[in-house]
């Protein structure tokens, strides 16, 4: 991985910024207009002339906002027609602060992608990014998942294979890259 640029030398719009840093996906996880957001958000075509793909996953900001079932279904639905593509690029996931939607929906995505359990993927993502996870529900949410299976039954999707576990485990193994294609904010 390359090193960045300082500050000073970065794009001053998101789009050029995500080019430079290999972003290819961008997952919206708030509404527009949310309190707190000092104007509209951006429009669901903003980034379509950069060549960057944008969907909406939106998840209420209440009470350390969880996704719902269909919406981490549409999550890993998203990223599994991304990540078969060519295109390489990462998947940027984010909301109003960037610390407990967003992070949760990217945990969901890297269980599922990688295998690992949530409480391993809650301690990767807290170093990663300081203060992730902003609530004890948040925390427990992704504890409760022991690995790809668990995600994929919250989303009420088929295991690969008929629900072979061993199965889906060697299709997760051949076909994912780094979690590090995975950006929060």
């Amino acid at each position: 991985m390359q090193a960045l640029s300082p500050v000073d030398s970065w794009p001053t719009n998101f789009a050029t910024m995500f080019q430079k840093l290999g972003v290819g996906l961008v997952v919206r996880a708030n509404y527009d207009n949310e309190p707190g957001m000092p104007a509209r958000v951006y429009s669901d075509d903003t980034f379509a002339p950069q060549g960057l793909l944008q969907a909406n996953i939106r998840v209420v900001d209440q009470n350390g906002g969880l996704p719902r079932p269909q919406d981490v279904a549409r999550l890993l639905e998203v990223g599994e027609n991304f990540m078969s593509g060519k295109s390489g690029g990462a998947i940027l996931v984010h909301c109003k602060g960037g610390f407990g939607r967003s992070v949760v929906l990217a945990a969901c995505l890297a269980i599922e992608r990688v295998d690992i359990s949530g409480a391993a993927a809650l301690g990767l993502f807290r170093i990663m990014r300081p203060g992730a996870i902003t609530t004890r529900r948040q925390e427990a949410f992704l504890k409760s998942f022991k690995g790809a299976a668990d995600v994929r039954r919250f989303a009420k999707l088929p295991l690969p294979d008929g629900g072979s576990v061993s199965a889906f485990r060697k299709r997760v193994t051949l076909s994912t890259g780094s979690i590090g294609r995975c950006f929060c904010h």
